[in-house]
């Protein structure tokens, strides 16, 4: 529920940055570019149609403040993540945005802490990551994944939290090498 009011929040800080929201989804398409904070240059951020993690990776790198930055990752991660069940490329390409937005973490949570407010403070991107892993069967990296979260304070958002996902993993992961 927490990653939902995340996505929620940044697209709202989107939108109200971009000064205007805009419904015409033809009229979406046809912009290639689009301006993410006042503190850019219009031509510097491209959104739009980033078919590519490079191209999205590119773009990310761009953003200079780790908040904005943290929502630029959100906003390319989710629809991705959302059509991975469909699209082995989708599937991969989410792996790589959460992995180099894990990478990144470091030089943002401060900024995301800070927007998030008091505990339990969920990223969902975490959370993404530990499943995107398990759906490949990559039951280390997925509990490499739990652990960071955990050693950066974060919670899953679930009962069980990733302490619960760690023991479930644990499991997989002694049942898969028998």
């Amino acid at each position: 529920m927490y990653w939902i009011s995340v996505t929620a929040l940044g697209a709202l800080v989107y939108f109200y940055l971009k000064g205007r929201k805009k419904n015409d989804p033809e009229e979406l398409k046809s912009e290639s570019t689009e301006k993410i904070s006042e503190d850019h240059q219009p031509s510097e951020i491209e959104i739009g149609n980033l078919n590519s993690s490079e191209d999205m990776l590119k773009t990310l790198k761009k953003i200079k403040t780790p908040w904005e930055k943290h929502l630029g990752y959100i906003q390319c991660l989710d629809p991705v993540y959302k059509k991975r069940p469909q699209d082995q490329k989708m599937h991969d390409l989410a792996k790589e945005l959460a992995q180099a937005y894990i990478m990144e973490f470091s030089d943002m949570k401060e900024a995301v802490f800070e927007k998030l407010g008091d505990a339990p403070k969920v990223v969902a991107i975490f959370k993404q990551l530990a499943i995107l892993f398990e759906e490949d069967h990559e039951y280390e990296n997925a509990i490499e994944v739990c652990q960071n979260a955990m050693a950066h304070g974060l919670s899953d958002g679930t009962k069980t939290g990733y302490e619960g996902r760690l023991e479930r993993l644990a499991k997989k992961l002694k049942t898969s090498a028998k």
